[in-house]
């Protein structure tokens, strides 16, 4: 549901807005519902237009840029005390995602003389192999959290980070609410944005073309070390 609605709006925004804003418009839309649906969807459409390449690895770094002050506040919903703790880290993520979206986009001039091949706003089949793969890695979170339990924190939100942050981040906030406790649930946050990276990262790499999956393997991979390092330090 999620990939064809994306899919219908960024189809609508790059016909009348233009091939680099409706990129960049649907990409922050998606960022704020599900930045691995962008990247699902981008990854396919760089492989159909790879001039494109740039402002797609673009797209679907913007997304997830996004996704660092998303969860952000939906942890401060539950838990005003996580904020300090997450505010830098995902402050230091956020920025290398959007700086190096901004110098992609930046580099590409021709972008407004490039005819995108617009495809069909509602691909069915792009959709169902997307909602298969998602269910193949929820069955795969809840028997991980099944074996695993609380005392393996860490391996549950590399589980939960294949298929959603949201449950982990609530999740984590919620237990954070003793003091000694807030340095571990943010560290255990940090993780599953780390797996939902890699997650991304794959997609792009695999489904989409391999200029695409080089730029996103770049930034990402950079998310990646950061964050772990980040959670090595405070450990």
């Amino acid at each position: 549901m999620i990939v064809s609605f994306l899919n219908f709006i960024g189809y609508f925004l790059v016909k009348y807005v233009g091939s680099k804003r409706g990129i960049l418009l649907t990409a922050i839309l998606g960022g704020l519902i599900s930045s691995t649906a962008v990247s699902w969807i981008y990854a396919a459409r760089s492989k159909e237009s790879p001039e494109l390449s740039k402002e797609y690895a673009a797209g679907i770094i913007i997304a997830s840029a996004i996704m660092f002050p998303r969860l952000a506040i939906l942890a401060y919903i539950f838990n005003t005390a996580i904020l300090s703790y997450l505010a830098v880290p995902f402050t230091i993520l956020t920025l290398i995602c959007l700086i190096s979206a901004i110098l992609f986009i930046r580099k590409n001039t021709e972008v407004s003389k490039t005819v995108i091949n617009l495809g069909n706003p509602l691909n069915v089949l792009n959709a169902l192999g997307f909602g298969g793969i998602y269910v193949v890695i929820l069955f795969a979170v809840f028997y991980g959290n099944q074996f695993f339990g609380e005392s393996g924190l860490y391996y549950s939100a590399l589980i939960a980070g294949l298929a959603d942050t949201d449950a982990i981040t609530i999740s984590m906030a919620k237990f954070g609410s003793l003091e000694d406790k807030l340095a571990l649930a943010t560290n255990v946050i940090i993780t599953a944005t780390i797996s939902n990276m890699i997650v991304k990262l794959g997609i792009t790499y695999f489904k989409g073309s391999k200029k695409a999956g080089k730029l996103v393997m770049l930034i990402f991979g950079s998310v990646v070390v950061v964050g772990i390092a980040y959670i090595l330090i405070q450990l």
